[in-house]
């Protein structure tokens, strides 16, 4: 049997809401659904639809716009919607589509300009999280989830600013084509990395299996940059593995929390109770984050109960997340890795 020691709620709390923190850095999603209720618009916005409509010759649908669907979820659901400032948010989709304008040479696409006029109002608020995903880009969400993705096989994350390879994942294109841990995108497929969110930089690096893409990288004690193509394929995400260690420490690791990725913890401790285990080192490290209610049963197998962690929204409505009942390791003494 494991070794009995009390374990700490408080601590387990830190861990996890630090991984609710990657979810919102590599995942984040607004929670806009195409079927959303389009509610009437405010004047400001209304003139944002105007000027789309006008570049793109397209007669805008006040039940099917994307631009309001955007701005009705903001305004419903956002986190800090009280301090929401309709004429900032317009001025800065409006300048976006002039700059699309500015640049095409007089082809305008409706979708393009529609998404410009989008971020451009997500890039004024400031917030980091809070990003659109279009059709594709939330399939990709919905398949990393899934525990795999169309890509490269590599994690990243901002360093410095810079999208930074943290580590290729092994037997992927990523790693045969010779990504190395510390290189820095500066490109991807000739587009410029500079100020790319982390959730921009997914986007564009994935992609269907079989299709090609060049990553232009710098390299540590190289002086010149260095063009990698990489010709992506299905990514099979292993979210938890583990190693008994010498002195009959148990090791797991978790890199995302994917859908099965509280059952494959569960199978583990089954496992490293088999191997009557004296301790446990939990690695977080470089977890990408994932679904919430994977995160919570997994919280429940070192908790015996209490409070996992509480979310609250932008009305200000409050919902527990509790500890499941019957946690395999409740007692063991256990050290948590976190960066």
């Amino acid at each position: 049997m494991m070794k009995r020691l009390r374990s700490r709620p408080t601590f387990y709390l830190t861990v996890l809401l630090l991984a609710l923190t990657a979810v919102g850095t590599a995942c984040g999603t607004l929670g806009i659904t195409s079927n959303q209720a389009t509610a009437t618009p405010p004047a400001d916005i209304d003139a944002v639809v105007e000027l789309w409509s006008s570049l793109s010759e397209t007669t805008p649908s006040p039940e099917d716009n994307t631009i309001v669907e955007v701005w009705n979820s903001l305004s419903q659901d956002f986190v800090e919607k009280d301090d929401l400032d309709v004429g900032v948010l317009s001025l800065a989709a409006i300048e976006a589509m002039l700059e699309v304008q500015a640049d095409s040479g007089g082809n305008l696409d409706a979708d393009v300009l529609s998404r410009a006029a989008i971020q451009g109002m997500l890039e004024a608020l400031g917030d980091p999280y809070t990003t659109y995903f279009g059709p594709d880009e939330f399939q990709r969400y919905l398949d990393n989830s899934e525990g795999k993705f169309e890509g490269i096989g590599a994690r990243v994350n901002l360093v410095d600013s810079r999208i930074t390879i943290i580590e290729p994942i092994p037997d992927t294109p990523a790693e045969r084509a010779g990504i190395q841990a510390g290189d820095v995108i500066l490109e991807v497929d000739g587009m410029s990395t500079q100020g790319w969110s982390l959730t921009e930089s997914i986007i564009h690096i994935r992609g269907p299996k079989g299709t090609p893409v060049r990553l232009l990288v710098q390299r540590a004690n190289t002086p010149d940059p260095t063009l990698i193509e990489i010709v992506r394929g299905i990514i099979q995400l292993r979210s938890v593995r583990w190693e008994m260690l010498p002195g009959d420490i148990a090791l797991v690791a978790i890199t995302t929390f994917a859908d099965n990725t509280d059952e494959a913890v569960a199978d583990a401790l089954k496992e490293i109770e088999k191997q009557d285990a004296q301790g446990l080192i939990l690695d977080l490290r470089n977890n990408l984050g994932g679904l919430l209610s994977t995160t919570v049963n997994t919280a429940s197998e070192f908790l015996d109960d209490g409070l996992v962690l509480y979310s609250v929204d932008g009305d200000g409505d409050r919902i527990d997340y509790d500890v499941n009942s019957g946690g395999l390791a409740l007692d063991i003494p256990m050290v948590v890795l976190v960066n």
